[in-house]
């Protein structure tokens, strides 16, 4: 099926305030009003999808963060970073039914990582949703009518190494 027609708006704000050469403050934003304006349901024997949300078009989208660096010398420099972010509810489906809701969610995750002055590699240990949180990205009817989840990532730790080319 297709959709005869949607109208979306919305406002975007992104900024990043550096008040020293170690420290950046990160903010973004966004408001997004998407919906259908005219879908007839494939289905005639169910309501049509007119006025219902685009799926996966939360209303609210908000992302925060904090970098500082620390120079360590003849050894390079340690990056902190600190980040947080917001997702609205949502919907996975254009019928906007209670199966296909989407709650909101937000996240905290951190980084360091340690480059050495050459800056032609970096080591960096890192952390991903920290506050363990439950969350699901997709819900859905899978094609025999039964519910069908998909969870986000759930605490995770790491360390990452990466090579800089071209330094």
């Amino acid at each position: 099926t297709n959709a005869g027609q949607a109208t979306t708006q919305g406002i975007e704000i992104e900024t990043v305030y550096v008040p020293t050469d170690r420290l950046r403050f990160m903010l973004n934003a966004t408001w997004l009003d998407a919906s259908y304006d005219d879908f007839a349901n494939p289905d005639p024997s169910e309501p049509d999808f007119d006025d219902n949300d685009l799926p996966y078009a939360p209303d609210w989208k908000m992302f925060a963060g904090v970098q500082y660096i620390q120079p360590i010398g003849e050894y390079g420099n340690l990056t902190f970073n600190v980040d947080y972010s917001y997702t609205d509810d949502q919907y996975s489906d254009p019928s906007n039914s209670d199966v296909d809701s989407i709650d909101s969610y937000d996240l905290w995750n951190a980084r360091l990582a340690w480059t050495p002055l050459s800056e032609s590699w970096e080591l960096a240990a890192w952390g991903k949703n920290l506050s363990d949180k439950e969350y699901n990205t997709v819900n859905s009817d899978n094609f025999l009518g039964t519910p069908r989840t998909v969870w986000g990532a759930p605490q995770l730790y790491g360390v990452s190494f990466t090579y800089f080319l071209g330094n």
